[in-house]
């Protein structure tokens, strides 16, 4: 029973392991969520990169884009003509 237990903890601790992603990514798969104008995914992504490196400038500037095009921004782009930095 000890072993299976024990067994059974490591495994599923080496999974939650193998499924982390990097603030580097999740800044990635923002970008990603942006350039196909998805700017909450993008938001969520850029937000859980702040959590794993919270002084990340990258993440910091590139989750304000999303508030910066909202529909009530002045300066909001067209669909053809967002571009991802």
């Amino acid at each position: 029973m000890k072993k299976s237990l024990i067994f059974f903890v490591l495994a599923v601790g080496l999974s939650v392991m193998g499924f982390a992603q990097t603030a580097a990514e999740h800044i990635q798969a923002g970008d990603q969520a942006y350039a196909q104008f998805d700017d909450q995914k993008a938001l969520e992504h850029y937000s859980e990169a702040l959590k794993l490196e919270p002084a990340n400038y990258e993440a910091l500037w590139k989750a304000s884009r999303p508030w910066s095009t909202s529909p009530m921004s002045s300066r909001r782009p067209t669909r053809t003509s967002r571009t991802v930095r």
